[in-house]
């Protein structure tokens, strides 16, 4: 198992994935998950990611004390 706090969880659409119906999702138990997990946090692909009940989501986070954030699909490259 990875040591608490090191290593992200990153979420973004596969290469030729059709944007219009099939994108990646996450909700308040992929945060639980994450932090299970022993993860820092997690990225997702900015406007590219689905994410149900946004605001548990973030109160997960807090709870959890792990990150969340948004990352710019170009500057990730």
């Amino acid at each position: 198992m990875t040591p608490p706090g090191v290593g992200v969880l990153v979420k973004a659409p596969k290469a030729g994935q059709d944007h219009r119906f099939d994108l990646p999702a996450i909700g308040p138990r992929t945060i639980e998950n994450v932090a299970r997990a022993g993860l820092a946090g997690l990225a997702v692909a900015a406007g590219s990611t689905v994410v149900a009940e946004p605001d548990a989501v973030v109160a997960a986070a807090d709870r959890a004390k792990i990150f969340f954030a948004g990352v710019d699909e170009v500057s990730a490259r």
